[in-house]
């Protein structure tokens, strides 16, 4: 799976990722030459390898089997059938068995129930419970390659595992 520099600046990747990113190829600025997401991935570090999805085209069937991965590893955390639910119909969505519009109820479902549960006591509440939800709601998101990073950021915050996470992400991009 490739990409550009040009492709990822357009999508305002963090200065900080970006001129690790230029200074591991030995640029200056961005170009057109393919760069794969392994480069990226032994440059910067799995975070920013799985946030660059956003610069590659297509394969969004793929980006968000991974995302369904990422939420899959911490389903067990998770205390909402809605959330369970959208994880399911992403699933389904990207074999083709589940339609844009199940896919967006189940997204909006499982993000009132995960925005529910973040709550307690007036008080925005950061746990490994609410982080599955969130990956749940972003497996589910239309954007997929949004949803493998930010389910993927999830997992991470909620298992503090990366050794699964990685090994997928090097099928992902290997394998397409």
């Amino acid at each position: 799976m490739y990409t550009t520099l040009n492709k990822i600046r357009q999508n305002k990747p963090c200065e900080d990722g970006w001129e690790k990113l230029l200074k591991f190829l030995k640029k200056t600025k961005g170009d057109d030459d393919p760069l794969s997401l392994l480069t990226v991935l032994e440059s910067n570090d799995l975070e920013d390898a799985v946030w660059t999805l956003r610069a590659v085209d297509g394969f969004d069937r793929e980006k968000r089997l991974f995302a369904v991965r990422c939420a899959r590893r911490v389903q067990h955390l998770l205390t909402g059938p809605k959330a369970i639910e959208a994880i399911d119909v992403a699933e389904r969505f990207a074999y083709g068995n589940a339609t844009s519009e199940e896919l967006e109820d189940a997204s909006n479902d499982a993000w009132t129930e995960a925005v529910h549960g973040a709550w307690v006591d007036g008080m925005w509440v950061n746990n490994p419970t609410v982080s599955a939800a969130w990956a749940a709601v972003w497996a589910a998101n239309r954007l997929s390659s949004e949803a493998a990073w930010l389910a993927a950021a999830a997992e991470l915050r909620a298992t503090g595992s990366r050794a699964e996470q990685e090994a997928d992400f090097r099928r992902l991009i290997t394998l397409c």
